[in-house]
């Protein structure tokens, strides 16, 4: 999922909604993150990705797209996703919420959320022409990644088909979610507990 699916997923839970937005900013192991709420949304973040890439109905959407745009279908199918959840969305609600946990975010990271909303980054997305932009944004950052730039032509031409796979697809990634966070902070307050008895 792209930034607003990881959002809208779990948007009230504070650092860990964080931590779930901006999981692709953090390489390597969670092990390592602090404090333990961030941790815990980025486990989450890669967790739902990992439903993602795998699930019939997003393999269904990257099939859809043409021959050329295929080999980018993951990241396509992620920002087109992103267009349908954008529709009735007011994004800036959702702003005070995140903004007052960014303190827990490592310092590097502590305007994102900030220009994320304010910028419009995220509201861009309920458009086709403001996906166009994204993606163009996309590919001028990533100087290996060529023809993203125009495949918004793709959400043009499978626009109801991709609506139909998003109605199926969200509601299974919102139980997983559900079931996901209530795994993760079990098993981090069992690892706790684990390391009190051990001192």
């Amino acid at each position: 999922m792209n930034y607003l699916g990881h959002l809208l997923v779990l948007p009230d839970a504070g650092l860990t909604t964080l931590g779930n937005l901006l999981g692709d900013f953090f390489k390597g192991r969670v092990e390592g993150i602090a404090p333990m709420d961030l941790r815990l949304g980025v486990a989450l973040h890669r967790e739902i990705d990992r439903f993602t890439d795998s699930h019939p109905v997003v393999l269904r959407s990257v099939a859809r797209l043409g021959p050329e745009r295929r080999r980018l279908g993951g990241v396509l199918v992620d920002v087109f996703y992103d267009h349908f959840l954008a529709q009735g969305v007011d994004v800036e609600q959702l702003r005070g919420g995140l903004i007052e946990h960014v303190g827990g975010l490592p310092e590097e990271l502590q305007g994102l959320p900030e220009r994320m909303i304010t910028g419009r980054w995220l509201g861009s997305y309920s458009t086709v022409e403001g996906i166009g932009m994204v993606l163009e944004r996309m590919e001028a950052r990533r100087k290996r990644i060529v023809g993203l730039a125009g495949a918004e032509a793709e959400l043009r031409q499978h626009y109801e088909a991709l609506a139909e796979d998003v109605a199926e697809f969200y509601p299974e990634v919102e139980r997983f979610t559900k079931d996901a966070i209530l795994r993760l902070r079990s098993a981090s307050r069992a690892a706790l507990r684990s390391g009190e008895g051990a001192g």
